[in-house]
């Protein structure tokens, strides 16, 4: 069965093709971070698995940002919890800089 591109949309509101290789390379980081070591093949087969088929059930060919992290963490925590709170606190630690490097630019001028 041939199925529609599904894009991303992101934090800024353009789209991204949806692509596996950037949740995987995600993942690794945030399972090297807490559990010092990369996901293995089973583990990334998994992940791969349920994340594409819970992005196929959603039928649409547009899926947000905030959905597409819901998935990941819903899948990484039946995983690996420990590397799901990594990801979560990353993403957290993230958002939060990027919300301070803003308000620091604005305040630069």
């Amino acid at each position: 069965m041939n199925q529609a591109p599904i894009w991303v949309i992101k934090k800024d509101e353009t789209r991204e093709g949806f692509n596996m290789g950037k949740v995987i390379k995600a993942v690794n980081k945030s399972a090297r971070r807490s559990i010092l070591r990369k996901f293995n093949d089973e583990e990334t087969k998994i992940l791969k698995e349920n994340v594409t088929k819970l992005v196929e059930e959603m039928n649409t060919t547009m899926v947000s940002y905030e959905e597409m992290h819901a998935i990941i963490e819903t899948t990484l925590d039946k995983i690996n919890p420990d590397v799901c709170r990594a990801y979560k606190d990353y993403r957290n630690w993230r958002d939060n800089h990027m919300a301070w490097d803003e308000l620091y630019q604005k305040l630069s001028k």
